[in-house]
Formats: structure tokens, C-alpha cells, sequence
């Protein structure tokens, strides 16, 4: 978001035609301070973005990227025990602008915006299996780590 040229800004459609936009990296931090004030520890969320697109400007000193989303989002703090903690689950599309400034490239605009939202659906965090409930610390586990274990792959690659 630093770069000597232009203001970032940042627009989530979440309330349609009447979202704010978050202009500069004092908003734009704030509103995503707000988002990871959520996490809850052991309460997995996720965004899986796919499908990626980029198009590069005729001068190449500008790009813009989008990609489709699918998310599954804890809202731990909307349940009512821990047998029923409630996932927002959606698929979303995400759009970024960039400039090419003093030859390094800079985020200059995001924007995200829901497409198609599912049923809320629940978590029973306690009979779930996995490492929600093994994990120490709440972490998710190193990436692929579950590779090295024989007893989940039957036997090594």
C-alpha cells in the first residue's frame, strides 16, 4: 500500500451498493484489524482463491488480477456452545489493481465482493476429529505435514 503516487483504497461489498470504501493504509488497517479480531483459536476459517486471472496494461506499468473465492468463515463468537458453532460459507470474487511505480509493483486497489452465499452450517468442536482438537496451540499444521505421517498416507511417496 506504501508507494510515493497514489492513495490505496479498499472496497468489501458485503452490504451491496452501500459499502464503505476504505481509503488509505490508516482505514484499510483498521478494517482489517477488524476482520482478525474473529480468529478464534482451534476455530479453523478459511479463503481459497482460484481461478486467477491477470491483465497486464499495453505499457506494463499497470495490472489488474481477479479470482473467484470460496470461504468458510467461523463466527465462533454468534454460538451458543461448542457443539454448535456457526460457519458462514460463501463464494466470493476478488478484484486487485497494481502499479508499477519507480520499477516495483504496489497494490493500489482491492476489491471483494460475495456472489453466492450457502446455508450456515455448524461445528460440534466437541466430537470433531483432526487437529482442531490435537493441535497445541490452535495452530493449522505445517503444510503438508501430514504427508510425513505413514498412518494417513499408508506409505511414503
Amino acid at each position: 500500500m506504501k508507494n510515493p503516487v497514489c492513495v490505496p483504497k479498499m472496497t468489501m461489498k458485503s452490504y451491496g451498493e452501500g459499502s464503505p470504501v476504505y481509503t488509505g493504509e490508516t482505514q484499510i488497517l483498521k478494517k482489517l484489524s477488524e476482520l482478525e479480531s474473529h480468529y478464534t483459536p482451534y476455530m479453523f476459517s478459511f479463503h481459497m482463491g482460484t481461478t486467477p486471472v491477470i491483465e497486464f496494461s499495453r505499457d506494463g506499468q499497470s495490472a489488474r488480477g481477479a479470482w473467484f473465492d470460496h470461504s468458510a468463515t467461523n463466527l465462533f463468537h454468534e454460538g451458543t456452545d461448542l457443539r454448535s458453532v456457526p460457519y458462514m460459507v460463501f463464494v466470493g470474487r476478488y478484484m486487485h489493481e497494481f502499479k508499477k511505480i519507480g520499477g516495483r509493483w504496489y497494490l493500489t486497489r482491492f476489491f471483494g465482493e460475495p456472489l453466492l452465499g450457502m446455508a450456515d452450517w455448524y461445528l460440534d468442536f466437541e466430537t470433531s476429529e483432526g487437529w482442531i482438537k490435537t493441535a497445541e496451540d490452535g495452530s493449522y499444521p505445517e503444510p503438508f505435514s501430514s504427508l510425513e505421517d505413514e498412518r494417513l498416507l499408508g506409505e511414503q511417496i
